[in-house]
């Protein structure tokens, strides 16, 4: 799904896209300290946050753990293929002297191959023309500006226009084929996590207002992500996060695990919104999430034996969600 609610730092908030999976690069491309990044997932996420008082301690430690990949040429005149260290973080040189950000100031981190850039201390996916951005698809410039590995364009923080795939058709024979999402209850308890400061702006009772303090960008999918567990909520408790407990009663779900966004060609945030307003008989022209909320509907997400996640469109998370419990913090 989207990055859950697109932040790891919130665990129910990366989403990465309804089916978002983290695109790998092959084994030859992820030798060295670039392939311990298949395994650090998550946990690369919460380190180089924890480490962002002192970076230059812990690193140190792991300045000679990989040779990371072969410079190369390409892109343009004096680019090079970035250095990536053991916690996910991205420089010019294995020097670490020099972090590679985006050309509009954004800093980055890989996870499993993909390239995320941190927006809040949150990651989010980095798109360019429709596809998520790996760590095969880019290079630097000497000054530290990430820039497309074949078009030599500088990479910036998406807007709507990087993130839409090509206009994939939705037949009546594709819908026919995928049926009807079912309705299931998912009422009771689910869990999120989040930066404190957020939390504290939400309120509580009638003025609550789950929204304040998520930067995504209106591309169908702005809701309040909520894990089915904590071990998964978990997994997105950054320092200074809170791990809470939230109460769901009374909501019913469209079922939407078993859809493959990416194999159907509806991978993008924009393309897979629009297959499922197909699915749900919903208008094209209005947000998924406002034909949610009108009734009184949730989404049930996640990649195919994957976690699973809860999207609750804001407006009904502030009428029927509140905070149960403070399960844990992250100091």
């Amino acid at each position: 799904m989207h990055s859950h609610d697109r932040a790891k730092s919130s665990a129910a908030e990366t989403r990465q896209v309804p089916a978002r999976t983290s695109v790998r690069v092959g084994a030859a491309q992820l030798q060295g300290v670039l392939g311990q990044q298949t395994t650090a997932g998550n946990a690369a996420v919460v380190q180089m946050l924890r480490r962002a008082g002192s970076p230059g301690a812990e690193r140190s430690a792991h300045a000679g753990a990989g040779t990371g990949p072969s410079v190369q040429r390409a892109g343009g005149e004096g680019n090079a293929v970035p250095f990536f260290d053991p916690y996910g973080d991205v420089y010019v040189t294995s020097d670490e002297s020099t972090e590679v950000k985006t050309a509009d100031g954004h800093g980055l981190m890989v996870d499993q191959g993909s390239l995320k850039y941190l927006e809040a201390d949150s990651p989010f996916d980095l798109w360019h023309r429709g596809s998520v951005l790996t760590t095969a698809d880019v290079l630097c410039t000497p000054g530290g500006v990430l820039v497309h590995r074949t078009t030599g364009q500088p990479i910036s923080k998406p807007t709507a226009m990087d993130t839409e795939t090509a206009q994939t058709e939705i037949s009546a024979e594709l819908l026919d084929r995928i049926g009807t999402p079912p309705t299931v209850s998912v009422a009771g308890t689910h869990y999120k996590s989040v930066l404190r400061p957020r939390r504290e702006g939400w309120g509580a009772g009638a003025t609550q207002d789950f929204s304040i303090g998520d930067r995504r960008a209106e591309d169908g999918w702005r809701g309040m992500y909520l894990a089915t567990s904590q071990a998964h909520a978990r997994g997105y408790l950054v320092q200074g996060g809170v791990l809470l407990e939230i109460a769901t009663p009374n909501l019913r779900a469209y079922d939407l695990t078993g859809i493959d966004y990416a194999a159907l060609g509806f991978a993008s945030p924009l393309a897979s919104a629009r297959l499922v307003k197909a699915l749900l008989g919903f208008d094209q022209d209005r947000d998924l999430m406002e034909s949610l909320a009108e009734r009184n509907m949730v989404l049930r997400s996640g990649e195919p034996g994957g976690e699973v996640e809860v999207i609750v469109p804001y407006p009904l998370a502030n009428r029927q969600c509140q905070v149960s419990a403070e399960l844990e913090r992250n100091e």
